[in-house]
């Protein structure tokens, strides 16, 4: 069991049961109960948690640290960000 816990970082198991009370209706039948908008606010902990996840990750980097791995990685993830960018915009017009 403690190796499951090392395995399985604790944000997969939180998504997978968020994920269970979407499809079980949960918060649709928490909006009907509260007549609150729970999806708009979903949304917006949503958006300011990926802000705090982003920079988290922004401030653990070191700078020297990427100077020391070289550039042909930091290319490979250029490459890599602008590959699903434009496969991004693809899916986006594709499907608008």
């Amino acid at each position: 069991m403690s190796r499951l816990k090392e395995s399985v970082p604790g944000f997969v198991l939180g998504f997978l049961f968020l994920a269970l009370l979407n499809s079980l209706g949960f918060f649709s039948w928490l909006a009907a109960v509260t007549r609150a908008d729970v999806p708009s606010a979903l949304m917006l902990v949503t958006n300011d948690v990926v802000f705090v996840a982003m920079a988290g990750i922004g401030l653990g980097t070191s700078l020297t640290h990427v100077r020391d791995v070289g550039v042909r990685p930091v290319l490979v993830a250029l490459a890599t960000f602008v590959a699903i960018a434009i496969a991004s915009a693809f899916l986006i017009q594709l499907i608008t």
